[in-house]
């Protein structure tokens, strides 16, 4: 867990029951470092999460695109 993150947030972490702020490396790919480590326990999946998110957005960028 993240003590400082946790601290931060904490009335909006005891109004969602069973969530924790966990820590991430902050270099830029925090995003796919943060859902490896919440899927697996640990950041090892962030490069291949990383590489599906791009090929999911190159492959629905119209879905994404502000109409």
């Amino acid at each position: 867990m993240d003590g400082p993150a946790n601290a931060y947030l904490k009335s909006t972490l005891q109004e969602i029951k069973g969530i924790v702020a966990i820590h991430a490396d902050g270099d830029g790919h925090c995003q796919v470092h943060a859902v490896s480590r919440a899927l697996v326990g640990w950041e090892l999946f962030w490069y291949p999460l990383m590489i599906a998110m791009q090929q999911h957005i190159k492959n629905n960028f119209r879905e994404y695109k502000v109409k």
